[in-house]
């Protein structure tokens, strides 16, 4: 017999009738409805939204749903950025098509502190974790352009992760610009704070929100897990 609370927890996609009974209420207040979704690469959360969605807009509705591409952290700097046009009188038209155009600049840079959680939750194959935790190895996750999880990066040490990640930083800001950029952590405050300390001398400002990991996200993160996500110029 299995024990289930030895399990490792999982996330699940939202049912149709919850999707529906969302829009429903939604609508009852709002003309319009712009769903700022999780990479359709990463859950199949997107695909039961935009089903939904497309049954609506052919009943005359006006709802629309983005694929960020991207999770976490840089899909709230897309979230803050529809907000900042909405609240300066932006209509959903031009929000949608600068979250379009936006998308395509995102990066986003996890430094793990272990193989160990993103092999247990399916991100990474078992077989590439379970050499990573043998050697001790530190990885640096990311989303890559079609918005499918992607190693970026490994090191012995988090001073090596951290050195990684502040080179591609460095290195996007001397190419491009780096617009606006955000940190989030889980259970690690102390390499937040060292990380905006670091990434607001390096960027020139300080990053538009701090904020601790969503539970969704921490079950593939892991403890100790520290990310930055910024949109270039």
């Amino acid at each position: 017999m299995i024990d289930k609370s030895l399990e490792y927890p999982t996330t699940a996609t939202p049912t149709i009738k919850f999707i529906n009974d969302l829009f429903s209420k939604l609508l009852l207040n709002y003309k319009n409805v712009l769903v700022i979704a999780v990479s359709s690469k990463l859950s199949a959360t997107y695909e039961v939204i935009n089903k939904e969605v497309s049954q609506l807009r052919s009943k005359g509705k006006n709802v629309r749903i983005v694929d960020t591409k991207t999770n976490s952290v840089s899909q709230g700097l897309l979230v803050k950025r529809a907000v900042d046009m909405l609240e300066s009188g932006k209509s959903v038209d031009e929000i949608e098509k600068v979250l379009n155009e936006e998308k395509l600049k995102v990066e986003i840079l996890v430094c793990l502190e272990t193989f160990k959680y993103a092999t247990m939750s399916g991100r990474l194959p078992k077989a590439v974790g379970k050499i990573g935790m043998f050697f001790g190895i530190r990885p640096i996750m990311s989303v890559d352009k079609e918005g499918k999880g992607a190693a970026f990066g490994f090191a012995l040490s988090q001073k090596g992760i951290t050195k990684k990640i502040v080179n591609h930083v460095k290195k996007d800001m001397e190419k491009s610009g780096i617009e606006s950029y955000a940190l989030i952590h889980c259970l690690n405050p102390d390499l937040l704070k060292e990380y905006n300390e670091v990434f607001t001398e390096i960027i020139g400002k300080e990053p538009e929100f701090l904020a601790e990991v969503s539970s969704a996200t921490a079950i593939h993160s892991g403890k100790g897990s520290v990310a930055i996500g910024y949109i270039k110029k």
